[in-house]
């Protein structure tokens, strides 16, 4: 019988993020994912701010776009704007790398666990 400290479901951003910061501190963890694919297929885009660009770990592949601002339309028609500076990730790299960045640090990472 395996014996682990956390358990964890679903790798993507918040799941991987936890696994990662769990298998630093110490913690022995497992990771599962439903996906055959981490990151697969792409849920959405994800708009990272330039000012969280500063605060996390993301490669180049992981960057889709650098964007000065976006405009965003709503399902009744209304339009919204905003001048936030940032990137829009490849949600497929981005998610993949965070969970086998968890993996580097002790994680046990296991896929297509249905």
């Amino acid at each position: 019988m395996l014996n682990y400290d956390v358990l964890i479901v679903g790798a993507g951003p918040a799941g991987s993020s936890a696994a990662l910061e769990a298998a630093k501190n110490g913690a022995d963890v497992l990771l599962i994912e439903k996906k055959k694919i981490i990151g697969q297929p792409v849920q959405c885009a994800e708009f990272i701010p330039k000012l969280l660009l500063n605060e996390i770990e993301i490669s180049h592949d992981s960057i889709a776009q650098r964007i000065k601002g976006m405009r965003t339309y709503l399902p009744d028609g209304e339009i919204v704007e905003s001048c936030s500076p940032g990137c829009m990730l490849n949600r497929s790299v981005f998610d993949n790398e965070l969970a086998m960045k968890a993996a580097d640090k002790g994680a046990d990472v296991r896929i297509d666990t249905l």
